[in-house]
């Protein structure tokens, strides 16, 4: 009987916690669009509210294919703090690509996507800024 109260508490607990979708700073998953915010500078800093954590970040010149970074969470979860720095991913990310030096005066944007746990789509975009360093 008390194993199964132990096992219940537990369960609730992290149920309340939010599970593995909790930031070690308490931020919960990304479940919403977000408004996000681009800082100047050569190496930009992004950010994005409400306060949640992503699964993807990607920075572009908002033209065909190119990609100037793209660092995204090695388990497809929602880990990504904001405030991001360009080119320095955070811990518990790869680097996809790049990262590039940034052009003065040249367009760019950066997008934020949520992990969604689905294989076939892991990615989900939920907001974007344009910026210009």
């Amino acid at each position: 009987m008390r194993t199964r109260q132990a096992l219940a508490s537990v369960a609730l607990l992290a149920l309340a916690c939010g599970g593995s979708s909790t930031g070690p700073t308490g931020t919960q998953a990304c479940t919403t669009n977000v408004t996000v915010s681009v800082s100047a500078g050569a190496t930009p800093g992004s950010s994005w509210s409400p306060r949640c954590l992503a699964g993807e970040i990607i920075v572009d010149p908002g033209v065909d294919f190119t990609v100037d970074w793209d660092v995204a969470t090695t388990d497809s979860t929602n880990t990504i703090q904001p405030f991001l720095t360009y080119g320095t991913a955070p811990a518990g990310t790869n680097t996809l690509a790049g990262p590039t030096a940034l052009v003065s005066g040249n367009g760019y944007r950066v997008r934020v996507f949520r992990a969604t746990g689905n294989s076939n789509a892991p990615f989900a975009l939920i907001g974007s800024a344009a910026f210009s360093p």
